[in-house]
C-alpha cells in the first residue's frame, strides 16, 4: 500500500518544519513531492537540500506574471495542483509542512487502503487536529485519487472531486497541525490581498465567506464585515455550517464592552444566536454563547435554561468542520460550573471538576497565581486549555489573596485563596501554595499571567518527558526562552515531589514573599537529583527580562528591593551550605542588593 501513495505538499521557507514533516511521513508513503512556493521572497536553499537528502522530488511554483512582485504565493490551489501533477502514484496524501502524523499513522493509512480501495472510493476524509485554535476536528479530503478531481480556490484551497465521486469519512488516522512554539504568527495581510485581488464577479460564496473572516479581524473594517456576514447568511447557496458561523460572528462583532438588555446590541445578538440555533440545533456553540451572555447580565434563570439545554446535547456524530470539541468537555463544563459558582453552589462545582480529573491516570493541575489582571488571567487560562492535547484531564486553579479585587471575576473559576491581608506584599508564594494545596492532579505546572502562549500539546510533551517518573520525585527543567542559568522558573513536578519538598503540599517554602523561593526549589531539586531535562520552552514575557514590555504593578512589587533582601535573608538562613559552596555568587548578589538599595 505504501508504494501506491505520494506525499504531496507545498512549502514556504520553513526548513525546520519540512525536515520534521518528511521524516515523520516517510514511512507512510512511497514517494514525496515538495513544491516550493514563496512568491517573490528569495527561496531558502535549505529546502532543496532537505528534499535531496530525503529523496523527495523538488520543484518551484512561480506566481503568475501579474503577481510576480507579490512577496507571497498568489494561488495555493495552483501550487497544490503542481505537486499533484508531479506525483506518479495513484493516491495522493496532501499535507502542510507544519503538519505531523497522528498515532500509528502509517499502519492505519495502509489498513484503510487495504480494506476499502477495492470498493472504488475516490477520497478518504481524515480528521485534521488543529487544537490551539478552538477547532478540534477539521475534516478534509486528505487521501485522494490524484485523477479524481482538481484543486480550486486561490486561498483556503480545496480539492474539488468530480461529480459522482465516492467518499469515505474515517476516524483514523489523524493529521496533526503542529507549528513550532517560537514560529511567528502569519499575518492575514496575504490572505486579504489574495481575496481582494479576485474580481468581484468571480467571487463565489466560499471566497466571500473567507473575505468576511479576514475583514472581521480588522477593527477599522468591522462595519464591512458585519454587512457582509448579514448578506451572506441570507443567501440560499450559503451552506448551513457557514451560515451558523456567520450568525456567531455577528454576535461577536456587535457585542459592546458593557451589555444591557434594553440595548439594540442585545437584540441583535439574541436574534443572531437564535437564528444560529435554528440553523443547526444539534450543536452547542450558540447555546453556550446565549448562556454566557446571560451569565454576564446576571440573569441566572435564563442562563440556566440555555446552559441546561447545551449540556443535554451529545457530541454530533457527523462533526462539522467548525466543531468546537471543548464545549462537549472542559469548555462546556466551565460554563456550567460558572453558573453553579455564581449561584452559590461552589462545592458542587468543585466536585464536578475533581471528578473529571480523577478519571485520568495522567492528570495535570495548572497552578496560576494572579493579581490585578483578571481579564488577562482568564484569557491565559483559555489559551493553555485550548493548546492542550487532552484538556479534559487538566485542572486549572487560580491562586489569589482572599481580599483580592480580582475575586469578583475570577471566582467564576476554580480557585484557592491565601489568607487575607497580603495585598501590601503581593505574596505570590502564598497564592501559589494555596492553589497547589487545593489541586488534585498527578502533575503540577506553574503558570502566570505573563506566560500566555504554551506550545501546542504541551501536556502530551510533559507526559512523554516524565515517562515512568510519575510516581517518583521529579521536576522537569522547562526553559522560559530567556534564562540560561538553570534556575527552575517554571516549575513542573510530580505530586511525589511535593511530598519530598516538605512544604506542606506547597510548591515553595511559605517563608518567602516572592524572590528566592525558586532558588531554594532549584537547590533542593539538585540535591535530591530530581531534575529531568526538558525540550519544552514556555515563554515568560516578563518586563524585567524582555525589552519593550510594559511592567505591571504586580511584577514591580514582587521584584521590589525589600522582597529581594527578605528572600536573600530567608534563603541564607535555610540553606547555609549553598553560599559555602558558591561564595562568589553571594559576593555578586550582595553587590546587586546594594545597587537596588536593599
Amino acid at each position: 500500500m505504501r508504494d501506491k501513495i505520494s506525499l504531496c505538499l507545498i512549502v514556504g521557507n520553513e526548513p525546520i518544519h519540512l525536515e520534521r514533516c518528511l521524516t515523520q511521513f516517510a514511512p507512510a508513503v512511497g514517494e514525496m513531492v515538495v513544491v516550493h512556493a514563496t512568491g517573490s521572497v528569495p527561496r531558502d536553499v535549505r529546502i532543496a537540500e532537505i528534499c535531496q537528502r530525503h529523496g523527495a522530488a523538488y520543484d518551484i511554483y512561480s506566481n503568475e506574471a501579474e503577481h510576480a512582485d507579490w512577496p507571497h504565493v498568489d494561488s495555493f490551489a495552483a501550487a497544490r495542483q503542481k505537486s499533484f501533477d508531479i506525483a506518479t502514484k495513484p493516491w495522493a496524501l496532501w499535507v502542510d509542512a507544519d503538519d505531523t502524523p497522528g498515532p500509528n499513522f502509517a499502519d492505519a493509512l495502509h489498513e484503510l487502503l487495504t480494506k476499502f480501495e477495492a470498493d472504488n472510493f475516490d477520497a478518504f476524509c481524515l480528521f485534521h487536529d488543529v487544537a490551539g485554535r478552538g477547532i478540534a476536528h477539521n475534516i478534509r479530503e486528505r487521501l485522494v485519487r490524484r485523477e479524481a478531481g482538481k484543486w480550486v480556490n486561490r486561498i483556503h484551497e480545496n480539492f474539488q472531486l468530480k461529480e459522482g465521486a465516492k467518499i469515505a469519512r474515517c476516524d483514523s488516522p489523524v493529521v496533526v497541525h503542529l507549528p513550532h512554539a517560537d514560529e511567528p504568527k502569519q499575518g492575514s495581510d496575504r490572505n486579504l490581498r489574495i481575496l481582494e485581488s479576485i474580481p468581484e464577479a468571480e467571487r463565489d460564496i466560499s471566497a466571500l465567506y473567507h473575505l468576511h473572516g479576514e475583514l472581521m479581524a480588522r477593527p477599522e473594517r468591522k462595519a464591512e464585515a458585519v454587512k457582509l456576514a448579514a448578506d451572506l447568511a441570507r443567501r440560499p447557496d450559503c451552506k448551513p455550517t457557514e451560515r451558523y458561523e456567520l450568525f456567531l460572528n455577528l454576535c461577536e462583532m456587535v457585542r459592546p464592552a458593557m451589555l444591557e438588555t434594553n440595548s439594540a446590541e442585545y437584540t441583535t445578538m439574541l436574534t443572531a444566536l437564535h437564528a444560529a440555533y435554528k440553523c443547526q440545533p444539534n450543536r452547542r456553540e450558540a447555546l453556550a454563547l446565549l448562556g454566557a451572555m446571560h451569565l454576564d447580565l446576571g440573569d441566572m434563570v435564563t442562563a440556566e435554561a440555555y446552559l441546561r439545554a447545551m449540556m443535554a446535547l451529545p457530541r454530533p456524530e457527523d462533526k462539522p468542520w467548525t466543531h468546537r470539541d471543548g464545549l462537549y468537555g472542559w469548555a462546556g463544563e466551565t460554563l456550567w460550573t460558572q453558573f453553579l459558582r455564581m449561584t452559590g453552589q461552589t462545592q458542587k462545582a468543585d466536585s464536578i471538576e475533581r471528578t473529571r480529573i480523577a478519571q485520568h491516570k495522567f492528570s495535570i493541575s495548572i497552578i496560576h497565581p494572579t493579581r490585578g489582571r483578571p481579564e488577562q488571567a482568564a484569557q491565559v487560562r483559555k489559551r493553555w486549555l485550548d493548546a492542550a492535547a487532552n484538556p479534559d484531564r487538566i485542572e486549572h486553579i487560580f491562586g489569589m489573596e482572599a481580599d483580592s479585587p480580582d475575586l469578583e471575576l475570577l471566582a467564576r473559576f476554580r480557585h484557592a485563596t491565601s489568607p487575607a491581608g497580603q495585598l501590601d506584599k503581593t505574596n505570590c508564594v502564598a497564592a501559589t501554595n494555596a492553589a497547589a494545596r487545593a489541586s488534585v492532579g498527578k502533575v503540577l505546572i506553574y503558570c502566570q499571567d505573563d506566560t500566555p502562549d504554551p506550545p501546542l500539546h504541551w501536556d502530551a510533551a510533559i507526559e512523554e518527558e516524565l515517562g515512568d517518573k510519575l510516581n517518583k520525585p521529579a521536576i522537569l527543567q522547562i526553559r522560559d526562552g530567556i534564562r540560561e542559568d538553570g534556575l527552575i522558573c517554571i516549575p513542573c513536578m510530580t505530586r511525589q515531589t511535593l511530598k519530598a519538598l516538605g512544604y506542606a503540599g506547597g510548591i515553595y517554602c511559605d517563608q518567602y514573599r516572592s524572590m528566592f523561593a525558586d532558588t531554594e526549589l532549584t537547590w533542593r531539586a539538585l540535591k535530591g537529583k530530581w531534575i529531568v531535562p526538558s525540550r519544552l520552552i514556555i515563554r515568560h514575557i516578563n518586563a524585567m527580562l524582555v525589552d519593550g514590555v510594559e511592567q505591571h504593578e504586580t511584577t514591580a512589587r514582587s521584584n521590589s528591593p525589600a522582597n529581594y533582601r527578605q528572600g536573600y535573608e530567608v534563603f541564607k538562613q535555610r540553606n547555609p551550605d549553598y553560599y559555602k559552596q558558591n561564595p562568589e555568587e553571594e559576593v555578586a548578589l550582595l553587590a546587586q542588593l546594594a545597587a537596588f538599595g536593599a
